[in-house]
């Protein structure tokens, strides 16, 4: 079948009057209309999921006792703690 101009400039006559009435793509009343609804499963997902985003992950407490001693100049950390920390997180960093 060969499509000619005429018959493309005809079809978008046809679409461009159709879009100019602003006919309804969907016809259906508001009692008509499809329901979504949501397990039990998954409104408790959804619970918790909202519950994880509030949290940062930050222990503010732990953050406020840290942030006072050294504050105060009691602060105290060992030397090889941290070069343990160092160590570990270099060697996780070059794992990928």
């Amino acid at each position: 079948m060969k499509i000619n101009p005429s018959q493309i400039a005809k079809a978008m006559e046809i679409y461009m009057a159709q879009k100019s009435k602003g006919v309804p793509a969907d016809k259906k009343s508001q009692s008509e209309m499809d329901e979504v609804g949501l397990s039990d499963t998954a409104q408790a997902f959804q619970v918790a999921y909202k519950a994880v985003q509030k949290n940062d992950g930050v222990n503010m407490e732990k953050v406020n006792r840290i942030k006072k001693q050294i504050e105060e100049g009691q602060y105290n950390i060992s030397s090889i703690d941290l070069a343990h920390k160092m160590l570990d997180y270099i060697l996780s960093k070059n794992k990928i």
